[in-house]
Formats: C-alpha cells, structure tokens, sequence
C-alpha cells in the first residue's frame, strides 16, 4: 500500500506539472528573472529535465535493473542536475516533447520497480550510505523524492509563471 500512496502523489504532481508546462508559449520556456537567483526559481525546461533526472537517480535507490533502460548521464546532470544552474537559452536543452515523453517513460519505470518492492525492503537502509542518518530507510528516501520534492518543483513552477508571465 505504501508504494501506491506514493505513486499516487507522484503522478498527480506529475500531472499538475505537465498541465503547467503545456499551457506555457514555448518562446517562454526558458525564461529567467532577474529577480530571482536561477536556483530558486527554475524555469520550466530546467523543471522538466530535473524531474526526469531525479526519477532515474532514485531507481537507483530502488536498486532498479538499468541493464535495459540506462538512468541518468554526467550530461544530463551538469544541464539539469542538483548544482546545476540553468540557463536562458533554449538551444541548449531537450525539447519540451522530448522532456515530457521522458518524465512520463522515466515515471512508468520507477512505478514498475516500486510495485516490486516488498516490507522488508522498503524498511531497510537505502543503498546510499551518506544519507542514512536523514533517511533511515528506503522507504523515507522514496517519501521524501517523491512527495516532497516534487511538490516542490510543482510549487516553484507556479510562482515562476506567476512573476514571470503573470497568469
């Protein structure tokens, strides 16, 4: 039941950030304000890449089989990664066709591997030794990925279209 709750959460904030995205001019997509530090307040394509990326990035949390369907690249991670910081212009980055099919892709792969998980491994360490004293179980990392952070992005897409396009 946990890893459906998730999933649930998952998706619908997923859902919510493709609806935004979708609505947005695509001469708009890469906007940034001078107001704001780009690491506040992303724009919509950094989302979108961010999002896919930190999906792959927990399938290896999920100790996921990647020999089929590879995760993320350095590539992908200095564009869209953690301390990456985005930039204006849109030359640089995936469409937002592209982006969108892989968050959806990148989303059906870790719902495969979540629906396989059972008790005792969503209540044992997650395979990142770092983090265990933050998260101690697999199950606390997947909540806190998942529900958190894509609530997150969710929250600061909003505002970015808010002060950036005004609606």
């Amino acid at each position: 039941m946990f890893a459906e709750n998730v999933l649930s959460v998952l998706q619908r904030n997923l859902s919510d950030i493709k609806s935004l995205v979708e609505a947005i001019p695509g001469d708009h997509l890469c906007d940034q304000s001078s107001s704001f530090p780009p690491e506040t307040l992303c724009h919509p394509i950094w989302t979108l890449g961010h999002l896919c990326g930190s999906l792959n990035g927990m399938r290896e949390e999920l100790r996921d089989d990647f020999s089929l369907h590879p995760g993320r690249s350095k590539e992908w991670d200095q564009l869209y990664g953690q301390y990456s910081d985005p930039q204006a212009d849109p030359h640089i980055y995936h469409s937002k066709d592209e982006l969108l099919s892989k968050l959806d892709f990148s989303f059906e792969l870790v719902k495969s591997r979540m629906l396989q998980i059972d008790r005792k491994e969503w209540e044992g360490p997650m395979p990142d030794e770092r983090y265990h004293e933050i998260f101690p179980s697999l199950a606390h990392v997947t909540a806190n990925n998942f529900i958190e952070h894509s609530s997150t992005h969710l929250k600061l897409l909003i505002l970015w279209r808010f002060y950036l396009l005004r609606y």
